[in-house]
């Protein structure tokens, strides 16, 4: 059986641009996906290599943040997650006070637009 760096080379020497690291198989038999990114990365440069590598078969937001961490070049993201990267509960609270507080200096007189 191959291991993921032996898999990465041999893409790699057949001029396949694009190195796949699968997250969610990686996780599921317990391997780091840092460590297999950092080895991955080292291994492209030693070799003086340009492909770059992607991270995919997200399933859980969180992977999207783990993968950043470990260095991605690139992240195939699930539509679904996109409104959920985008929300945050803070920046939702501190949009409605700003609306309130605006709302309440219009009728009060004090903004005129």
């Amino acid at each position: 059986m191959r291991s993921h760096r032996d898999t990465s080379f041999f893409s790699s020497e057949n001029y396949t641009y694009y190195e796949d690291v699968n997250q969610g198989i990686l996780r599921n038999v317990g391997k780091n996906l840092k460590v297999i990114v950092a080895e991955t990365k080292k291994m492209l440069i030693e070799q003086n290599l340009s492909s770059k590598i992607i991270v995919g078969s997200i399933r859980h937001l969180i992977d999207i943040n783990r993968s950043v961490i470990a260095g991605a070049d690139i992240i195939t993201i699930p539509y679904k997650f996109f409104s959920q990267m985008a929300n945050n509960p803070k920046t939702t609270e501190t949009i409605n006070e700003f609306n309130s507080i605006w709302r309440e200096m219009r009728k009060s007189g004090l903004i005129n637009l």
